[in-house]
């Protein structure tokens, strides 16, 4: 039987016990299982641990230690939405082993997206992920980014390949918004907890309006459904128009794909949309997206 030690980072997120840290610090690959999970905290105490509920594709997991009277204070998050190019980032946890690490940079970018391979090799692409030129070494993955107030601005993730001073963090604003939903929903997940309905878009223009019909007015083309998806079930087909979503008018792709990634999960959306002459209104339930989704081609929404 094979058998393997691994560490990486986390900090405390409430007070009964909830530690976050990724998904990949505590998923062995190829789908193995963790035989012992334990936390070491600052003054040295190693409590078991056990795992409440990990998000795979958005690469974030809660643990819990129970009981544990010493507990540290939960960290607070900031809005990471606020944060400005340039600004100081300090990255804290365990690079390559070594303990309370403390490493510094800025936040250098904003909305990256990154292929990251995990453990098993598969690799995932993660978007909107923040770039810092806080050096993150294995071991720092799942610790908190923070700014010069103390308040976790991300969650350290990964580096770029063979470039020096390139890392990767998950922002605040995204880990707030999956670690409610996993503790809402316990269990291993592989969805990303970003929203979708499935289709292909594309910006409209003269051509695209001759193939689809003759369409005169705004809004953009569906110009693929996958299947099994909500735009599936909702009746959606390739040559629809969709123009306007809950009142708002859509002129062009960006703005679709703004109102969707938007939405929530389980959300639904009063899409008004124009098929071969007959207009009609549509309500999609805004899906998760599934890991392994395929990655949309150019000028494609989500």
């Amino acid at each position: 039987k094979y058998q393997a030690r691994a560490s990486g980072s986390g900090f405390v997120y409430k007070s009964d016990g909830e530690i976050v840290t990724n998904a990949h610090v505590v998923t062995p690959p190829n789908n193995g299982t963790i035989s012992k999970l334990e936390v070491v905290f600052a003054d040295g105490d190693r409590i078991q641990a056990h795992i409440v509920s990990t998000n795979i594709a958005a690469d974030l997991a809660i643990i819990k230690v129970d009981g544990y009277a010493k507990l540290p204070p939960p960290v607070e998050l900031a809005n990471s939405d606020t944060l400005e190019q340039g600004q100081w980032a300090i990255a804290i946890g365990e690079p390559i082993g070594l303990q309370k690490t403390v490493t510094v940079g800025v936040v250098s970018a904003f909305n990256r997206n990154e292929p990251i391979q995990n453990e098993s090799g598969q690799a995932i692409t993660f978007k909107g992920l923040l770039q810092t030129s806080a050096p993150i070494n294995p071991g720092n993955s799942g610790g908190p980014l923070v700014d010069l107030q103390g308040k976790v601005i991300g969650i350290n993730q990964s580096t770029a390949q063979s470039v020096q001073g390139i890392g990767f963090a998950i922002p605040a604003n995204t880990v707030r918004q999956i670690v409610a939903s996993l503790e809402q929903h316990p269990g291993i997940h592989q969805g990303t907890g970003s929203s979708y309905i499935g289709v292909g878009l594309r910006d409209l223009n003269p051509g695209l309006r001759r193939q689809i019909g003759g369409y005169q007015g705004p809004g953009v083309a569906v110009i693929q459904v996958f299947p099994d998806t909500p735009a599936d079930t909702a009746g959606l087909n390739p040559g629809d128009v969709i123009y306007r979503v809950d009142g708002k008018d859509i002129t062009n792709n960006q703005e679709l794909i703004r109102i969707i990634s938007g939405a929530k999960p389980g959300q639904t959306l009063n899409v008004d949309t124009w098929s071969q002459g007959i207009k009609k209104l549509v309500s999609i339930k805004v899906g998760e997206k599934p890991a392994g989704y395929g990655q949309p081609q150019p000028q494609q929404g989500p």
